[in-house]
């Protein structure tokens, strides 16, 4: 866990108090592992729990992964090879058809294309182990729910199809362009999309409610490397990334792409 402008924390008892509730929950079971790391300036308060060995315990990080996908392709924006304004049929050229045609990449970074947070086949295609690329097959495909940029709607399909642009344009598997880009940069050394040649031993488990060879802890859900959800990393890996937004002087994007992303 990163608890970012976390002042108040430190110096009102509130970091003692998440501590408490934390080892409670660890002691308890409910927990199996976590780490906390809080910044107060200058000062670094860190502390692992559970079965978390240290800090550089590294954890399934779900829907952090979207703020680093979308660093991925800002990058290719920043450096005009994309444009916000682009249709995204422009470099996915299958996704057409209707609405999508006004479907930007602005669009699938604000949660504002249409498209749903998950497939309706989400669950049949997980339990059959599918490759990510049917599941962009079908993200070009699905209806949308909405007409583009009139809602804003969470939704991880379109985070999707943004990796797959950035990937197309780099010519670069994402995985790779974000180890190279973004996580090797800012020290995140312990980060990567999907496990990233490591075991799923070596990581902490997830805890899920029922069992299976498509869960969060399935050797095919780890190794999928989802851009919507499937990168692994510690908090300090993570404390790094969100230090590139606080400090954006020592980040990958320049200031002024940074401070964009902010207020997208």
């Amino acid at each position: 866990m990163v608890l970012g402008g976390a002042a108040s924390a430190l110096q009102t008892g509130n970091l003692e108090k998440a501590v408490r509730l934390i080892g409670q929950e660890t002691v308890s079971g409910r927990v199996s592992a976590a780490t906390l790391l809080v910044r107060d300036g200058g000062e670094t308060f860190e502390q692992a729990f559970g079965k978390a060995a240290g800090m550089d315990a590294v954890f399934l990080l779900a829907s952090i992964t979207k703020p680093m996908t979308a660093t991925g392709l800002m990058l290719l924006v920043e450096r005009k090879q994309v444009a916000l304004s682009d249709p995204v049929r422009r470099h996915l050229p299958e996704f057409r058809g209707g609405a999508r045609e006004r479907v930007t990449v602005r669009h699938l970074l604000t949660h504002t294309s249409g498209l749903p947070d998950m497939l309706p086949e989400n669950a049949e295609l997980r339990q059959r182990h599918a490759p990510l690329a049917e599941f962009l097959a079908l993200a070009c495909r699905t209806p949308l729910l909405f007409e583009p940029g009139s809602q804003v709607r969470y939704q991880s399909m379109g985070i999707l199809l943004a990796a797959e642009i950035a990937a197309r344009v780099a010519k670069t598997p994402f995985p790779e362009w974000l180890r190279k880009e973004v996580f090797a940069p800012l020290g995140m050394r312990g980060a990567s999309l999907g496990l990233g040649g490591r075991a799923i031993a070596d990581t902490m488990r997830c805890q899920v409610e029922a069992e299976s060879d498509w869960d969060w802890n399935s050797a095919y859900w780890r190794n999928l490397g989802a851009p919507w959800g499937g990168a692994h990393a510690s908090a300090r890996d993570v404390a790094r990334f969100l230090d590139a937004f606080a400090r954006p002087e020592t980040g990958v994007l320049k200031p002024e792409t940074a401070a964009q992303m902010l207020a997208l």
